[in-house]
């Protein structure tokens, strides 16, 4: 009931798993609250973002390092 009570354990959706459920921070800060809001990135989903936008590469710089 205690961890229950404490919200220590929290479900985060998943697109590929689905509903899962994560041991959150059991300490609790009453100035800062601990946010969970996604799950943890999917192997590659930021690849366009950092190779287009942080690194400036040619869309086909991107690809030819995906493949």
């Amino acid at each position: 009931m205690f961890v229950k009570d404490r919200r220590t354990c929290l479900n985060v959706a998943h697109p590929i798993l689905g509903e899962q459920q994560f041991d959150a921070n059991p300490w609790r800060l009453s100035k800062a609250p601990p946010e969970y809001y996604r799950h943890a990135a999917l192997v590659g989903e930021h690849n366009d973002y950092v190779f287009r936008e942080l690194l400036h590469m040619s869309p086909s710089e991107a690809q030819a390092l995906e493949n």
